[in-house]
């Protein structure tokens, strides 16, 4: 979560700092940071259901290992 914040702010900073930047790079960027967004949300969700919604479920945890 901490990278996914790192990279959010860098990317604000590159539209403060470069906005003559062309409009195909700023949408490369745009398209980068939302494609790091879900996957840290998919990511988020698969931990949250496997630690917390499932804490006492050990069935979970031996659908993974077998």
């Amino acid at each position: 979560m901490a990278l996914w914040g790192i990279a959010t702010s860098q990317m604000f900073r590159y539209y403060e700092l470069y906005p003559k930047d062309k409009w195909p790079l700023k949408v490369y960027v745009a398209a980068a940071w939302a494609l790091n967004t879900l996957d840290m949300a998919f990511t988020d969700h698969a931990i949250y259901i496997d630690t917390v919604k499932a804490l006492s479920d050990y069935r979970i945890l031996l659908e993974y290992t077998m």
